[in-house]
């Protein structure tokens, strides 16, 4: 009985030891999507990476094209703004907060970094703690004054986290810095109305200003703010993540997160993505992991045709050729295909929005529909073959039977005329089949990178 005791004490250990392990996380510091599918990333680790490691995107690895450490770690100024929450059940937090500031900056020695520290309650309460009117301070002396200006405060049990954030966002930020939002709370989003009527409207904010939010969240009562997931999507689509204070508390996890903010890595991968969609992967890098957003772009395509049909986008029906057609914006190829006809893939603009550019469309592969002018070869073959040929014949009687020079004679018109004629058609024959062949050959360079469309476009027009 002792002996199953320990062995159910030790899974039971493994098993936390693991789920702490998990909660390590990676926070983007910059996304680059311009030339996707190649993404191109820099962020934070709170433990040392192998470069060698395998990286998956939602579970499938992908191709990278380069990972290594950037050297000199985090060179780019970060503003740092806490908000949190100020109700009493979070006073203790808060407490170890402040008596463990000086260690925690003590990891970002010789970084550019600014601090501001903000509190909320009830909606409409939200207060930015300020130090000799100053927003942001840059010293560990100054963060502990906000924080104990901080803990003077309690501003109603209704929090409203989302109006919170979104007000936080409104900050004076570095135009240049890294902007992180450190929401920390015990309770979820439902007690006020404020929290769901600015949530999308956060959303939008945090993408358009590339603000990162981490949530560090405990758990009271009947709403604890561990079981809401609005701030895992929060923190997801900002390139940020979310911890469990009750599982690493809140210095522990302030202490990861400053090792996250110096040391700094760089990858470029390409994508499983093919469209800016607006989708949120998952990248996974040993036990660690990070979310990004992918942006959401649209532009407005006229796609022209001599080919009036049903228009198919990667198997998609989006319409009729000759019509306006609302498409996601892409960089990568797209396959088109107009009726049964297989398109050759185009690349969208990746940078003009609302733009309606005009698309001609090439076929994918052309056979050997071959087009050949019998009436005028024939006739052609008749002519040369009468001023060549028949000359030869009756040259050619002069040394059989000079009384069968008009025989001879019409035999080689004959004889010259059908050789001519199918010479010819044969010759024609040959340089359309070379044509078909030179514009499918310029297909598959163009699957390869080697030609433009433009030159599809040209071999293309000369073939019709």
């Amino acid at each position: 009985m002792k002996g199953t005791f320990q062995r159910i004490v030790l899974i039971l250990f493994v098993l936390v030891l693991f789920s702490v392990m998990t909660f390590a996380e990676l926070i983007v510091k910059e996304k680059d999507f311009t030339m996707l599918p190649l993404i191109k990333l820099k962020f934070g680790s709170q433990e040392r990476l192998s470069l060698q490691t395998t990286v998956l995107e939602d579970g499938k690895k992908v191709q990278v094209q380069r990972f290594e450490m950037t050297q000199g770690g985090m060179v780019k100024p970060v503003d740092i703004v806490f908000v949190i929450d100020t109700s009493g059940s979070m006073d203790d937090k808060v407490e170890k907060l402040k008596n463990s500031v000086r260690s925690i900056l003590s990891i970002m020695t010789g970084m550019d970094y600014r601090v501001a520290v903000t509190g909320f309650g009830d909606s409409g309460s939200f207060k930015i703690y300020k130090y000799q009117g100053e927003n942001f301070v840059n010293n560990a002396s100054s963060v502990e004054y906000l924080l104990e200006l901080l803990l003077d405060d309690n501003f109603g049990g209704d929090e409203a986290q989302i109006e919170a954030l979104y007000e936080a966002t409104k900050l004076p930020f570095k135009s240049n810095a890294l902007r992180l939002l450190i929401m920390i709370t015990d309770e979820d989003t439902t007690q006020s109305s404020a929290n769901s009527s600015l949530y999308n409207t956060l959303i939008r904010k945090i993408s358009e200003d590339q603000i990162s939010v981490v949530c560090l969240l405990g758990s009271y009562d009947t709403h604890p703010a561990t079981k809401d997931t609005r701030y895992s999507e929060i923190s997801q689509k900002s390139g940020g993540y979310t911890m469990d204070l009750g599982s690493s508390g809140i210095e522990s996890s302030m202490r990861g997160l400053a090792m996250a903010l110096t040391d700094e890595y760089y990858l470029e991968y390409y994508t499983n993505c093919k469209f800016y969609d607006g989708r949120t992967t998952k990248i996974t890098i040993g036990n660690q992991s990070m979310s990004i957003q992918i942006p959401e772009r649209k532009v407005s395509l006229r796609i022209r045709s001599n080919m009036n049909s049903t228009l198919y986008v990667d198997s998609t029906v989006v319409g009729q050729t000759n019509q306006y057609i609302t498409l996601y914006e892409s960089t990568v190829p797209v396959n088109f295909r107009v009726g049964d006809q297989n398109m050759v893939p185009r690349e969208f603009s990746s940078v003009v929005r609302n733009m309606d550019p005009y698309y001609e469309l090439v076929p994918r592969k052309l056979s050997y529909d071959i087009s050949l002018d019998y009436c005028g070869t024939f006739l052609g073959a008749v002519i040369v073959g009468g001023l060549l040929g028949f000359p030869i014949g009756q040259l050619v009687a002069l040394f059989i039977d000079y009384d069968l020079s008009t025989e001879c004679g019409f035999i080689g018109w004959v004889v010259t005329t059908l050789y001519l004629y199918l010479n010819t058609l044969g010759n024609q024959r040959n340089e359309q089949e070379a044509s078909y062949d030179e514009y499918n050959l310029l297909v598959q360079r163009y699957f390869e990178g080697r030609c433009s469309y433009n030159d599809l476009i040209s071999k293309y027009n000369q073939l019709k």
